[in-house]
């Protein structure tokens, strides 16, 4: 199942994802695109496209949230969730980026936990 299809206005939803380092992003992306049901039109180091145009990006510093509007944001951590000690500053930055979305305020920003 999709975080989200697209959005009320029928642009396409754009999902940053934010873990504790980037591997452990990378395999949250995996993962989440596996688990859609849309299919994959293509994927790389930085993120991937699906076939309903949702557009996963891996938001590694905050040069990656220049000039971005995310409709969601995803927060990766395993059990122990050291990823708000350690990125707190970006994931600020990034809920900043949430401005205008159309997606419902309990589901802006989403915990993804493996």
């Amino acid at each position: 199942m999709a975080l989200n299809s697209h959005s009320e206005k029928g642009n396409m939803s754009k999902i940053g994802i934010i873990g504790y380092n980037y591997d452990q992003s990378k395999q949250a992306l995996k993962e989440i695109v596996e688990n859609d049901e849309s299919a994959c039109r293509s994927m790389s180091s930085w993120g991937a496209v699906m076939f309903d145009k949702t557009r996963y990006f891996i938001i590694e510093d905050s040069r990656g949230l220049r000039g971005f509007r995310f409709d969601q944001l995803v927060i990766v951590d395993d059990n122990r969730w050291n990823v708000y000690d350690k990125r707190n500053d970006l994931i600020l930055d990034a809920i900043l980026s949430l401005a205008g979305s159309c997606v419902p305020n309990e589901f802006l920003v989403l915990e993804y936990e493996y």
